[in-house]
């Protein structure tokens, strides 16, 4: 059975939050469906570099799986603690250390966006 793709409005709300990961300024882009469920997940830097393009592409891979039904559950899941992009220090009040790029943009998913039981499953 071939997944059926649920399409973004043309005009949609969206997020986008700043944080500072070892230095960087990473910026995390995240766009809704019309009821507010999370539907698209962008990721940039102000220093654009192999490991930021890459986390991009991860994060369209993303939005790709939630307009297909995947439960944003199982990315946090996989993500979280993979050590993709340069570790260190953040400036987010609930996320101190990130091990990666990748390792924060999971735990910021999860903490924005899921349930507090589907955090339990994370």
């Amino acid at each position: 059975m071939t997944p059926v793709h649920e399409k973004l409005p043309d005009d949609r709300k969206a997020h986008t939050h700043k944080v500072i990961i070892n230095g960087k300024n990473i910026f995390i882009t995240t766009g809704f469906y019309a009821d507010g469920r999370l539907a698209e997940v962008f990721v940039k830097a102000d220093k654009e570099g192999a490991e930021l393009a890459l986390l991009n592409v991860i994060a369209v891979g993303i939005s790709v799986g939630l307009q297909h039904g995947i439960p944003l559950v199982k990315y946090t899941r996989k993500y979280k603690h993979h050590r993709l992009g340069t570790p260190g220090p953040t400036d987010d009040p609930e996320i101190h250390m990130a091990k990666g790029l990748l390792d924060y943009l999971a735990r910021y998913l999860e903490n924005n966006y899921l349930t507090a039981e589907e955090r339990v499953m994370a």
